[in-house]
């Protein structure tokens, strides 16, 4: 039983059991006996800690109760006037929520070929947009430099021609070049071109530099394998404007294959044939301006239609020092090595035709590779020709007549003029080696001379 005041009974109390305690007991206010039941009195006080936030805390425990946030209006806000970082702030409260980079981003044309975004506070450079540009060529007379210049900004650039690849031929060379320039000033195809020599003098490869030059497609045919007209009309009817169409011994195209070839190139149309029998008739088709290209070791034997549309240039034998070049540059693409000393003794032996100096090389490498883990000097080339035998000596004691190739070969090479005096009239073809003694018909055993000088040569050797 609960012990009486000395008065007789208690007086009951609430209080606090400690300063930081919410429990509550009964306490008698004269003898202090305390009640073991008790319970908990908070004293609530309302915080607001921003103006999107209020709680309620209990000023004696420090227990919160009533939590209540306002949804935040969120701001973004730049950092500094500078940058581009933002972050994302409450605009009454001031609580950041997160932060990034945000540009303010600008257009800016450079020129009319190039417009680019720029940000106009930390002035970061964004997309950039160019066009296409449309160059203009200006070309240098007997030079390989070739300036450019853009039509419609201005911007110049420059670079080399693509006949700067193409070793010897220079004199032909410059006319092509003249002919690539009017071309492109005028904005036209190029002109039907004859490219007319020995088999080997890289006619073709020439071809697909002019094309290159020009920068157009190629399609390459042979005069041989053409026997249709129609399969003929087909190949022309799928070529696009400026295309180049070289075909390989033009001279060799047959007579009905002439017949679509020739108003073709002249006029740039073409008539079919649709339909069979009665009913057939004839539909003339525009076609898209293109540049043929012909190659021929015959020129004489070109039709004279055709050779009368095109621009005829007839190679010249190449110099040493070109087939030296040539050798050199061949050597170093297939990984050859090859001394100089070797070199010069190759290019003797080709009679100035870049394709029998490459077959010269071949045979060589292949010895060396046999015999001189594929490294070619002096010796090994000689040993070489000397098994294989060299191109120059070929025996011909039956008299034939001389090609006509091989006659404008000479013709050129001599600039029809007389070996011995430059005498210009009754020029006449002379073997250097009379076929007597075992001379050939080839460009290299032939030359020029005129009548007196062919007949004190004559009298000499008798």
């Amino acid at each position: 039983m609960p012990l009486l005041c000395e008065l007789g009974s208690h007086d009951w109390k609430r209080a606090y059991l400690s300063k930081d305690s919410c429990e509550v007991v009964a306490k008698c206010s004269r003898c202090g006996t305390l009640r073991k039941q008790g319970f908990v009195i908070h004293e609530w006080e309302l915080i607001e800690p921003n103006p999107c936030l209020s709680k309620q805390v209990c000023k004696r425990c420090g227990e919160i109760t009533n939590i209540h946030e306002k949804e935040h209006q969120w701001n973004n806000v730049y950092l500094s006037p500078y940058s581009c970082d933002m972050e994302k702030r409450c605009s009454r409260c001031g609580i950041i929520k997160e932060k990034s980079i945000v540009h303010e981003w600008e257009l800016i044309v450079q020129n009319p070929c190039l417009s680019q975004q720029v940000c106009k506070r930390c002035g970061e450079i964004g997309k950039i947009e160019e066009k296409e540009h449309h160059w203009k060529q200006s070309y240098n007379p007997n030079s390989y430099d070739i300036q450019e210049t853009c039509d419609r900004c201005g911007i110049t650039k420059s670079r080399q021609s693509e006949f700067s690849r193409f070793v010897g031929q220079e004199e032909i060379k410059r006319s092509l070049i003249t002919l690539v320039a009017a071309a492109n000033q005028k904005g036209e195809p190029l002109h039907h071109l004859l490219l007319c020599g020995p088999l080997g003098m890289g006619k073709v490869i020439l071809a697909r530099i002019i094309a290159a030059e020009m920068r157009v497609n190629t399609k390459i045919i042979s005069g041989k394998t053409i026997e249709k007209a129609g399969d003929f009309a087909a190949i022309l009817i799928n070529l696009r404007a400026g295309d180049f169409l070289i075909i390989e011994q033009i001279e060799s195209l047959r007579k009905q294959v002439l017949e679509v070839l020739v108003p073709a190139a002249a006029d740039f149309d073409i008539e079919i044939m649709i339909g069979k029998g009665p009913s057939a008739r004839n539909i003339k088709l525009k076609l898209p301006r293109f540049t043929i290209v012909g190659t021929t070791t015959r020129p004489m034997q070109v039709d004279e239609r055709l050779n009368s549309l095109m621009f005829a240039f007839n190679l010249a034998p190449y110099k040493k020092n070109e087939i030296c070049e040539i050798l050199s540059l061949a050597a170093t693409k297939q990984g050859i090595y090859l001394e100089v000393e070797a070199t010069n003794l190759l290019s003797e032996q080709c009679n100035g035709i870049p394709g029998e100096a490459l077959v010269v090389l071949n045979k060589v490498h292949k010895y060396a590779i046999a015999y001189a883990d594929g490294q070619i000097n002096s010796t090994i080339a000689r040993d070489a020709l000397a098994v294989f035998g060299s191109n120059n000596n070929f025996p011909v004691f039956e008299r034939q007549s001389i090609p006509d190739d091989v006659k404008m070969f000479v013709w050129q090479r001599d600039r029809g003029c007389c070996a011995k005096c430059g005498n210009q009239e009754n020029l006449e073809y002379d073997h250097i080696i009379p076929v007597s003694k075992g001379g050939s018909n080839t460009a290299r055993n032939i030359q020029l001379l005129c009548e007196k000088c062919n007949r004190s040569k004559s009298a000499n050797i008798a």
